[in-house]
């Protein structure tokens, strides 16, 4: 669990620093993908690997199982699975010191951003698309209702270390 406020303003230092990072950050990222069409279903399964120049690694696996109903519903279960580690600057506190003149030194970079600290969230939900006119047409139309439930763990954080989030989405789509 984080501390309290009170414990950390009591054992805070008088300076109070902004943030500050790095100007430049690199970002990496490769992805897969596996689709497989069964007679009345499909299975998507996608992977991303992601690293960065401050030294963050990540991985999100992300699941679909899409079950046709009938000509013009199709409904599907979610999953996704996030983790990642934290930026190499990041600290649950930072520390500071003086100099033999009095002066304060700071880190260089710092940040209170849990987003670029170790985090992890698990994800499930699901959805349905309601296609609307003949599936067979050149140009489809369909509704694309869907809702997930995420959970967040940052087990290197002050204040929040856990977060739930209720996503939801309705949408219109065409193919052609």
């Amino acid at each position: 669990k984080g501390a309290i406020i009170d414990l950390v303003n009591r054992t805070r230092l008088p300076v109070r620093p902004t943030e500050q990072l790095p100007t430049e950050r690199n970002r990496y990222a490769v992805g897969l993908r596996f689709n497989k069409r069964f007679s009345t279903s499909t299975l998507r399964v996608e992977q991303r690997f992601y690293i960065d120049s401050w030294a963050t690694k990540a991985s999100t696996t992300d699941s679909r199982y899409m079950v046709d109903l009938s000509r013009h519903i199709r409904v599907w279960p979610h999953a996704r699975l996030h983790i990642q580690t934290a930026a190499n600057f990041y600290r649950l506190a930072y520390s500071a010191v003086t100099d033999s003149s009095g002066r304060w030194i700071l880190p260089t970079y710092r940040t209170g951003d849990r987003e670029l600290s170790s985090l992890f969230t698990v994800t499930a939900g699901g959805g349905t698309r309601i296609g609307l006119g003949p599936p067979e047409g050149d140009i489809k139309y369909g509704i694309v209702v869907s809702g997930d439930l995420m959970y967040s763990i940052f087990p290197n954080s002050l204040y929040v270390t856990r977060r739930t989030a209720l996503y939801g989405t309705v949408g219109f789509d065409v193919e052609f």
